[in-house]
């Protein structure tokens, strides 16, 4: 047996593996049914004193690489300063200690991270029988894995011992029906969560990602998680994996990629990670867009080939871990460090304790490797020392493993992870005894190589849940990308701006500018054949005024097609100028017309009572002026009290993340529901279709005037255009609303119906008759008119007809005079008409003749007469009294009596022509209804040698 030594407080200490020699010695021991403790009296030679002796199976995973060595140690390091009441970690220990007689044994075993592995080592231990040299252990220390941890601590319940783990945080571990003496010395992920969750919100994370291991740890932990981001507002994704299953590995990662989340959380096992993340990269999750959080990755120092483990490097490249806080207290670090490179007494003692598993560390260099140190270094050394601590404290010496659990539920002390706190209900260590550290993984230049790259973790902020929640940041963070720029919590949003395409603009452009190329050309016309009589009568002045207001609303094509990249300026004042344009060119047209028609018809009033006409311009511009001016005023009301402004209208259309990804440019006013503008253009609407009303009555008036006058016909066919766009485009408009595209190209086609509507009535007939080849353009007036005295007389065959004495002569055209006036009447086509009366003079010079009634047919007359022109004849004066008192027109009515024609002062004579020429001549008709009379046109002579191919001018109505 070695030789006592003295500890640094002068109390006499053993060796580490005393104890464990001592269970060797067959020395004689006592224990009792239901407790594991074996009591020993010392022999006299030594103390004299009676120990108490309980052993501890540690049960964890074993390698000898990366933070392993250490973190299996650390319980060993725990069993040391325990028996040797040292306090270099737990400053209190010796006092705590004073009174108690009872030291630890320690066996450790592999479990290779399978559940099935450790269940099987527990069940070897307590499969023979009991003996000092090997007993049955009073407690389990281990299961780093929460699934190894609930077969152990099932099985553990069934033998009833308990069991403290230092590495499983699955809260289902806390059910007591599957766990009933399970403790742990670490938080449940109730802590991890909670921290993972405060840190991400105060990197301005709102939506992350979570990928999760399908086992018990997973679920457990994504749990946690997401009632943490719940109970702070953040939004999460859910993606879990089968664990060894590539498809299903491959599978997630898409859905993940699909889900458009940046910050990927990953809740996976030790050994699927590397899978994982090197996965990731190759389905595009890795990047300077994307961040990965590693909550259960162990705080180790990377090496990475630079080929066969690429993906994997790239994915840790500006990573985070988040775990317990490591550097809690530091002499626990040096503690450990000197004991595995300097101590080799426990050294010695470390591989007698494996020596089931002999081949582990045999070639392990505890002198040269590089110490590494995991959370769970920390958490292992503390779960060990609170086992020691709780049988310290149990009330009865010879204790039960559910005694043991109920003094470790009670257990606090400052070990080496800080201060140690257990709930009293659970035994899980309290969530408020441990802070978290945020390390940041970055490349490590010094250690990295050609063939690999190297990376460290560098503590970048501490989340302190001890008291009042904090995060401190010590460090900024490095992501992928190399600098500080912490990635979107989600994609940038493409908005559908639902821009008008540039083919549908171009419409736009093409109608605006044909319709006001159309209305300059029209105007230059009209301006060029200011002196044609359809002109003149048609009064050039109105007409530029409608071509003026037809130019404005095809102008408002032009504003209206505006949008971005123009300048929210220009697009504000094109708003307001839209319906500036538009109405103000309606009105203008319309009332223009209106005061055309008006004028025409005081005109043709005065004449119908005999008086002189003299109507001027100005005596009829009221109504025009007037139109324009309300027009104006609610124009600039609208303007002034709540203007029309260029606004991006949001669509009922969202992306994964509930935003809004489509919006659409309109002019909307600014108060709510757009009252005011809407009262306002109802107003605009009612005036002009008043105004458009008068337009129609006075055209009504015209509708008996000859051609060259009315055009009641034409504006009705204007009207009922416009009454068919109205009716097929305005419900179109309502529907279409919220399409910029469809409402741009309906709004332009009704702009361009109403422009070619009024160009095409009010113009195109005008340029028909002035460029026809026909001179006799009233030919067919004549020709009705005479069908309708024929019919009349023909019903009215009993009344009593005067008719007027004319005779024929072959030779052409003669003149006769009437007290300074004359009559000339020229009948183009004698055959046309169907039977004639010829009333002959057979008196003297004196006129004291009888006048006497021949009737005489068509086919009766000579031929000469079918095709000549024929004269009023008299001689003398009496000649001509008698004639001129036997003039009588059919009286059928009183307003014919009144169409009596003003004959001309004086007729110039004619000299003879052909009867080609004679029938070529421009008619003077005898009006035949009341229509023609008012519209009776003075015409001037004829000129001489006018040909076919140049027609004879002749004067129109003129207006003083």
């Amino acid at each position: 047996m070695a030789p006592s030594t003295v500890h640094d407080g002068g109390e006499e200490k053993r060796p580490l593996s005393y104890y464990h020699d001592l269970r060797k010695s067959g020395a004689n021991y006592q224990s009792t049914i239901g407790s594991q403790i074996q009591e020993i009296d010392l022999p006299a030679s030594e103390t004299n004193e009676t120990i108490r002796l309980m052993h501890i199976a540690q049960l964890i995973p074993q390698r000898s690489v990366g933070f392993y060595p250490y973190y299996d140690g650390t319980g060993f390091l725990a069993l040391k300063h325990f028996n040797e009441r040292s306090n270099v970690v737990v400053p209190d220990l010796s006092d705590r200690l004073q009174d108690c007689n009872l030291y630890l044994t320690m066996k450790t075993s592999t479990t290779g991270f399978n559940a099935l592995i450790a269940s099987k080592k527990l069940y070897s231990y307590f499969s023979r029988d009991a003996t000092l040299e090997t007993p049955h252990p009073a407690a389990i220390s281990g299961g780093l894995m929460s699934s190894t941890s609930r077969a152990l601590a099932t099985l553990g319940g069934t033998y009833g011992i308990p069991q403290v783990s230092s590495g499983s945080t699955s809260a289902v571990l806390d059910d007591k029906s599957i766990a009933p003496l399970f403790g742990r010395t670490i938080t449940t992920n109730k802590g991890t969560a909670e921290a993972s969750v405060l840190y991400m919100k105060t990197l301005g994370v709102t939506h992350f990602g979570m990928i999760y291991a399908q086992d018990e740890f997973g679920l457990s932990f994504q749990s946690d998680m997401t009632k943490a981001a719940s109970r702070h507002g953040l939004d999460y994704y859910l993606v879990g994996i089968e664990r060894g299953s590539d498809e299903s590995i491959h599978d997630a990662l898409i859905l993940m990629k699909q889900s458009e989340r940046r910050h990927i959380y990953a809740i996976l096992q030790e050994g699927t990670i590397p899978a994982v993340l090197g996965e990731a990269y190759n389905t595009g999750l890795v990047g300077d867009d994307y961040a990965w959080y590693l909550p259960s990755i162990p705080h180790v120092d990377f090496l990475f080939d630079r080929v066969e483990q690429f993906g994997y490097a790239e994915a840790v490249r500006g990573a985070a871990a988040i775990n317990v806080e490591k550097d809690a207290h530091p002499a626990f670090q040096q503690a450990i460090i000197s004991a595995v490179q300097n101590d080799t007494e426990f050294q010695s003692y470390f591989l007698k304790a494996h020596a089931e598993q002999p081949t582990v560390y045999a070639s392990f260099n505890w002198t040269s490797t590089r110490p590494v140190f995991s959370e769970y270094s920390y958490t292992q050394y503390d779960a060990v020392m609170s086992l020691g601590i709780a049988a310290c404290q149990a009330k009865n010496n010879h204790f039960t493993g559910k005694e043991l659990f109920e003094s470790f539920k009670n257990t606090s002390f400052q070990g080496a992870s800080g201060f140690v706190a257990f709930d009293a209900e659970t035994g899980t260590r309290d969530i408020r005894t441990l802070k978290y550290q945020v390390d940041n993984i970055v490349v490590d230049k010094k250690r990295s190589t050609s063939t690999h790259a190297a990376f460290k973790m560098a503590r970048s902020a501490v989340v302190d849940l001890t008291a009042d929640t904090t995060v401190k940041v010590s460090k900024p963070f490095i992501f992928h990308d190399n600098t500080n720029r912490v990635p979107k919590s989600l994609p940038k949003i493409v908005f559908e701006k639902n821009l008008i395409p540039t083919g549908v603009l171009t419409l736009g452009y093409v109608l605006s500018g044909a319709l006001m190329l159309s209305c300059i050309m029209l105007a230059a016309w009209v301006h060029k054949y200011r002196e044609k009589e359809v002109i003149r009568t048609s009064q050039p002045m109105f007409l530029h005024l409608i071509l003026f207001g037809v130019f404005l609303m095809a102008l408002s094509i032009v504003f209206n097609s505006l949008q971005e990249p123009v300048s929210s300026t220009i697009l504000e004042a094109a708003c307001m100028a839209t319906p500036w344009l538009f109405f103000t060119g309606f009105a203008t047209s319309f009332s223009a017309i209106f005061v055309k028609i008006r004028r025409l018809n005081m005109v043709i009033g005065q004449s119908m009572l005999m008086h002189r006409a003299d109507v001027k311009i100005r005596a009829v511009l009221g109504p025009f002026l007037t139109t324009i001016l309300i027009n104006v005023i609610f124009l600039t009301v609208w303007t002034v009290v709540n203007p029309l402004t260029w606004t991006r209208v949001e669509v009922k259309s969202y992306d994964l993340f509930g935003r809004n990804v489509e919006t659409f440019g309109a002019c909307r006013g600014q108060d709510p529901g757009r009252a005011t503008s809407r009262v306002v253009l109802s107003c605009l609407v009612a005036l002009n279709f008043v105004a458009v009303s008068c337009v129609t009555h006075q055209a009504y008036l015209t509708r008996d005037m000859p051609s060259q006058f009315k055009e009641s016909f034409y504006l009705f066919l204007c009207l009922a255009i416009l009454l068919e766009a109205f009716l097929l485009g305005v419900p179109i408009l309502f529907m279409v609303g919220s399409r910029p595209t469809a409402a741009f190209t309906v709004q332009s086609l009704l702009v361009a119906a109403i422009c070619i509507a009024i160009m095409l009535t009010m113009f195109v007939p005008k340029l028909r008759i002035t460029r026809t080849r026909r001179r006799h353009t009233g030919w067919g007036e004549y020709m009705a008119a005479q069908r309708k005295v024929k019919t009349d007389a023909t019903k009215r065959s009993d009344e009593r007809r005067d008719f007027l004495a004319i005779s024929t002569q072959p030779d052409g055209v003669s003149e006769s005079r009437f007290n300074g006036s004359s009559a000339f009447l020229s009948l183009n086509s004698v055959k046309s008409l169907r039977f004639f009366w010829t009333v002959r003079n057979g008196g003297s010079d004196s006129g004291g003749g009888s006048g006497e009634l021949a009737d005489a047919k068509p086919s009766s007359l000579p031929d000469s007469t079918k095709s000549s022109n024929c004269r009023v004849e008299g001689t003398g004066q009496d000649d001509r009294r008698a004639v001129l008192s036997s003039v009588a027109y059919t009286a059928s009515s009183v307003a014919q009596l009144r169409a009596n024609i003003a004959l001309k002062d004086s007729a110039r004579k004619l000299d003879a022509r052909s009867d080609e020429e004679s029938r070529s001549t421009a008619p003077v008709y005898l009006p035949s209804s009341i229509s023609q009379l008012r519209a009776s046109i003075a015409r001037k002579e004829s000129t001489k040698n006018v040909t076919e191919n140049e027609p004879r001018k002749r004067k129109s109505v003129t207006f003083i």
